[in-house]
């Protein structure tokens, strides 16, 4: 009976012990991962200062790839809905706020002088008559090694070049429909600093002769980026 007492006393202290370090481990990764988010903040913070400091002229020079771009769009601008009027980079970089349309035109500008194509991607999804319906969503879609990398506002709108095809990377996001085009220097040269909207008209369009791509139902042919 002294044994059996002895070996149940024995049990408690190790669970005891146990449950201490097990406390003293989850305080430990608690205080760790405070300390992390802190950094996160001051870094962030840090980033948002230095961009504030610069032109938008000179965040252009300064960004060389797609990570500085993406960078620069999920720390430095806000999330804003800004309905039918698309904003030229230095606009978006003056206000701080973009919406999806807004936060494609900055990665193209930021990385226009890169060699990357100023080029983007409407999706549309369909209503419940299987038409295409007035949700929609943009993103800058460029390609590296064969492969297509998107660009946006949202934390999920970048990914590295991994989709084989246009119609991946609409299947990816959800979405039935989609378009590529780029930025129409024939209509508006300076897109990347002008005061006006980015959105242009069919008649500006037919103007200049320009044909834009039409909206393409997922799993058929696409317009490929070269």
């Amino acid at each position: 009976m002294k044994q059996k007492k002895e070996n149940l006393e024995s049990k408690i202290k190790k669970s005891t012990t146990l449950s201490k370090a097990c406390l003293l481990g989850i305080a430990a990764a608690l205080i760790f991962s405070t300390y992390q988010a802190i950094s996160s903040v001051r870094k962030n913070n840090n980033k948002k200062e230095f961009y504030a400091s610069m032109s938008y002229k000179e965040v252009i020079e300064y960004v060389k790839t797609p990570k500085q771009a993406e960078e620069y769009i999920q720390v430095y601008l806000e999330p804003n809905i800004s309905g039918a009027f698309v904003k030229s980079f230095k606009r978006t970089h003056e206000e701080r706020k973009a919406d999806c349309a807004d936060a494609t035109v900055a990665a193209a500008a930021l990385l226009s002088d890169n060699g990357y194509e100023p080029t983007y991607l409407l999706m549309a999804s369909k209503n419940k008559n299987g038409k295409m319906s007035s949700e929609a969503h943009a993103v800058f879609i460029y390609k590296e090694k064969g492969k297509y990398g998107t660009m946006g506002i949202n934390l999920l709108d970048n990914n590295d070049p991994r989709f084989s095809s246009l119609d991946d990377v609409a299947i990816f996001f959800e979405y039935d429909f989609y378009s590529c085009g780029k930025m129409e220097e024939k209509v508006i040269p300076d897109w990347i600093s002008t005061q006006r909207n980015l959105l242009i008209s069919k008649t500006e369009l037919q103007k200049h002769n320009i044909t834009q791509d039409k909206m393409h139902e997922v799993h058929n042919p696409g317009c490929p980026l070269k």
